[in-house]
């Protein structure tokens, strides 16, 4: 790997390597493609290779896995093609400090997500955060995903650590920040350079009226937030889901309560908050009466959405007042077709599951 190299042949040194294996235990074809996406793509998960050279000064997210009769050794690594950007090489510091640290507190009987937080802290310190997990058990598998689906390094998973268990760490960091303004960046020298639907000129009136939208919708998050928080310290989800949700509600029950529930919220508060706040409490009811967690957060979403554009206070009214420049009752008038095709769209996942999770379920198919 190295400027002026292509990716593709990259890629096949390490098919190569891969099937040929040792001269101990020959090769197998892993579950996943080799994965590495480079530069600006380096923060998007999954990508695989094209036939393009790499430049000089560019940084490359690598992750490939080793395969022996189906076991699975992936592996994440980063790499710097010329001189990384300072940056680049403080965060991967910090990330090493923070994988030594979660690695530190590996032990028999303790919580995969006390890791997670063990990393967390090293990262919170340096003024970084990561959303995503650092790593999920591995073992035997067949494509499309060499990943066992049982546990994961994360925040909340309380699977307890034992002997003979195996993680795949992936403590990769990217700044959305960054990426965000590269995809700007981008779509500036298309419309400016390419398409020409846009002049310098115009530029300050975009950037205002980009300001004012952006302003308009951190107002309803902030106030979301702030009521989200009030609700959340009386304790009110929590005495609503035991008053209404009996030992003996039935599941059909059970998903009008969330929808209701989540619906009539995020009228109210902006989505997150009421999805973060009321899901926790939501959750292993669900799962006591037997949904699918797919399931539960297809219609967790939908029910969101649909609060969002019902007004009076759905926060996506605001945000289409603003950025259309139309009167906020001439919005309103344009929601009723959506609202009741979402309601109807809920009715049938709620009673067809199967049109719901489908997909998963080729995917991964139940086991018997």
């Amino acid at each position: 790997m190295g400027a002026g190299v292509r990716q593709c042949d990259v890629v096949a040194a390490i098919y190569s390597a891969q099937i040929r294996g040792t001269e101990e235990f020959g090769g197998d074809y892993p579950s996943i493609a080799p994965m590495l996406p480079a530069g600006e793509m380096a923060g998007a998960p999954h990508l695989t290779w094209s036939d393009e050279r790499y430049p000089e000064n560019i940084v490359v997210a690598i992750e490939i896995a080793g395969c022996y009769r189906r076991y699975h050794s992936p592996l994440a690594r980063t790499v710097c093609i010329g001189s990384p950007n300072p940056k680049v090489a403080d965060v991967a510091k910090i990330a090493v400090e923070g994988l030594e640290a979660a690695l530190s507190t590996v032990k028999p009987g303790i919580y995969l997500e006390e890791m997670e937080l063990a990393f967390r802290n090293v990262l919170k310190k340096n003024g970084l955060e990561k959303e995503s997990r650092i790593g999920y058990s591995m073992g035997l598998n067949y494509p499309p995903d060499w990943g066992e689906h049982t546990a994961s390094i994360r925040a909340g998973d309380k699977t307890i650590l034992q002997p003979n268990m195996t993680f795949h760490c992936i403590p990769g960091m990217f700044s959305p920040t960054e990426a965000s303004a590269v995809s700007v960046l981008y779509a500036l020298i298309l419309e400016v350079f390419i398409f020409k639907s846009l002049k310098l000129k115009d530029m300050p009136k975009i950037a205002l009226s980009t300001g004012t939208v952006t302003a308009t919708v951190f107002i309803l998050v902030a106030a979301g937030q702030a009521f989200s928080w009030i609700v959340s310290f009386a304790g009110i989800p929590q005495m609503m889901a035991s008053g209404l949700i009996g030992p003996e509600t039935s599941k059909y029950a059970v998903f009008a309560i969330i929808s209701i529930s989540l619906f009539v919220a995020c009228m109210f508060v902006d989505s997150i908050p009421v999805i973060l706040i009321l899901t926790p409490i939501f959750y292993p009811i669900a799962m006591k009466v037997g949904i699918d967690p797919v399931h539960l957060g297809i219609l967790v979403t939908l029910q969101a959405a649909i609060g969002a554009i019902t007004p009076p206070f759905g926060c996506n009214i605001f945000t289409a007042s603003a950025i259309f420049d139309k009167p906020f009752f001439t919005v309103i008038k344009g929601l009723t077709p959506y609202i009741i095709m979402f309601t109807f769209t809920t009715i049938v996942l709620i009673y067809f599951p199967q049109l719901a999770l489908f997909l998963k379920d080729l995917a991964f198919p139940p086991t018997m």
